[in-house]
């Protein structure tokens, strides 16, 4: 099984990026995601922004008790992981539908409540991590010279 990625500019270079629908069925709510895969973080987690846009109240789904701290984007975040019920799926090449799903799925708060954390966290895309290409045993293949990257699943 292969799942094929875009490459895009990001954060001054190209990487590897996979879109994918996380979807929330008590809220009969609906993402597209796109969520850079990034072999240096080792947690998947959902943009504060993407949560946001969908009017998904951030409160409600998280329990303020329960988090990591996560140095991401050169800055110190609480990864917080969602707490409700959620399904991902991710188109194939070969156009089926696969579910896969992470054992946690975060969402990276700011660690200092003021408007430069909040913008810090604000700022940060979806994260398909580490954890996420392990759970799956999925490999990454990235050619950034010719703008081609995809995931494989070995089975």
């Amino acid at each position: 099984m292969k799942i094929t990625l875009k490459v895009e500019e990001f954060s001054g270079g190209l990487k590897p990026f996979v879109t994918f629908i996380c979807e929330f069925p008590r809220r009969h709510t609906r993402l597209f995601v796109n969520a850079f895969v990034d072999t240096g973080s080792g947690h998947t987690s959902i943009s504060l922004s993407q949560l946001l846009k969908r009017n998904i109240n951030v409160e409600s789904i998280i329990d303020r008790n329960d988090f990591e701290e996560i140095m991401i984007g050169g800055a110190k975040h609480k990864g917080y992981p969602i707490k409700e019920k959620f399904d991902i799926r991710f188109r194939t090449e070969d156009n089926e539908i696969v579910h896969l799903k992470p054992q946690k799925l975060y969402v990276y708060l700011p660690y200092t409540d003021n408007k430069e954390g909040w913008g810090m966290s604000y700022s940060l895309p979806s994260i398909i991590g580490v954890d996420f290409l392990i759970l799956h045993n999925l490999s990454l293949y990235f050619h950034p010279s010719k703008q081609i990257a995809w995931l494989e699943k070995e089975e």
